[in-house]
Order: structure tokens, then C-alpha cells, then sequence
């Protein structure tokens, strides 16, 4: 488990299990290409090849070359939920291309980084359009705190309620949360030593 998007995964893959019982959660995540069962959770590792000195056209091929492979995946689902800016344009794509419903988890905004030009070269770029774009687009959005919430709603025309769930993770939360009708539900995370 990387960081905060991590952490967070691992503590909503455990609520949704806690508050739906039978949900299935179907995770894909950065990886050797794989595929692995963890108790109620199926895990898809699919490869992301950047390298670290690429140029920014190797890097933004990275993030497209990914985006395909995760829709060509053969799970199924009723909820797309993603993580970071790196998951959302599978995220968006699938929403797409199925109809289904588009969650994100927001840590912050490279709107409010823009120091991560220095490491990202134009790709910032693009991750302040995906951002934009996804979370426009999304059914609902959980910030990890208030000041989240205000950012997401200053930079953006969101037509989506935004949830404010404190750092992502609220063990409580699973206690309340009704059975929601759910068969199966599909979690992106990314890990990104860059965003550390």
C-alpha cells in the first residue's frame, strides 16, 4: 500500500466489503501484469511503463498506452472509482463507454502544485486537463477534507455532490453505509513516488 490513494483503497475495499457483504471488489493497480484473488478482492496489476528521464511525449504515451489496457480488462462492474490524476482517464473512459456511474477520491489539485511542472515537463499540462475534464464529468466526488472540497469547487464546474470524508479513510462510516444494491464494484489506485 503507497500513500495516501493507498491507504485509502485499502480502508474503502474493507468498508464496501463490511457494508455490502456481497460486493466484489475488482481493484487495478500499476504492476507486472497479473492477476490475483485476496479473500473477497480481485486484483489486476497492469503495467505502466514511464521511466523516470523520459521525455514527455514517452511519459504521456505511458498514460494512454495504460488507459487501453485497463479497457481492455475483462471485469465487470457497476461503479468506476478512481484515484489521482494518473487513473482518470481510464476512469473517464469507462463511464464512457459503459454508462456506469464515476467516483473519484481527491488528495489535491496539480492546479494548486505547480511546482510538479519541474518533474512533469508538459504532462502537467495534461494532468490539470484530465483533472478538469474527469472530475466534471463525475457522478460524485469524495475530497479528504474541507479545504479539498473548496479547491475542487473553486477550479471547477462540478454538477456532482463532493463528499468530504477526512484524509479518505472513516472506519465508522462502513457501520451506516445502507446496502447500496451493489454486485460489484471497480477501484483504481495508482502509486506514484512523485506525488510523495
Amino acid at each position: 500500500v503507497y500513500g495516501g490513494a493507498g491507504v485509502h483503497l485499502q480502508n474503502l475495499v474493507y468498508a464496501l466489503v463490511d457494508a455490502c457483504g456481497d460486493v466484489v471488489p475488482e481493484v487495478v493497480k500499476y504492476g507486472a501484469q497479473g492477476h490475483v484473488s485476496d479473500g473477497p478482492t480481485e486484483i489486476w496489476s497492469v503495467p505502466f511503463e514511464q521511466r523516470d528521464g523520459a521525455s514527455e511525449k514517452v511519459q504521456m504515451q505511458a498514460h494512454l498506452q495504460w488507459a487501453c489496457r485497463v479497457l481492455n480488462l475483462d471485469i465487470a462492474y457497476d461503479v468506476i472509482h478512481c484515484h489521482t490524476w494518473y487513473t482518470l482517464l481510464s476512469g473517464l473512459l469507462l463511464k464512457l463507454l459503459t454508462g456506469k456511474p464515476l467516483v473519484i477520491t481527491c488528495h489535491s489539485l496539480d492546479v494548486r502544485r505547480p511546482w510538479k511542472r519541474d518533474s512533469l515537463g508538459a504532462v502537467y499540462n495534461y494532468s490539470r486537463w484530465i483533472e478538469k475534464v474527469a472530475y466534471e464529468a463525475a457522478d460524485a466526488v469524495i475530497a479528504v477534507s474541507e479545504t479539498v472540497k473548496a479547491d475542487l469547487e473553486t477550479y471547477f464546474s462540478l454538477s456532482c455532490p463532493v463528499y468530504p470524508i477526512y484524509n479518505g479513510v472513516d472506519h465508522l462510516i462502513s457501520a451506516s453505509i445502507p446496502h447500496v444494491g451493489l454486485d460489484t464494484c471497480l477501484l483504481y489506485t495508482s502509486p506514484s513516488p512523485r506525488d510523495a
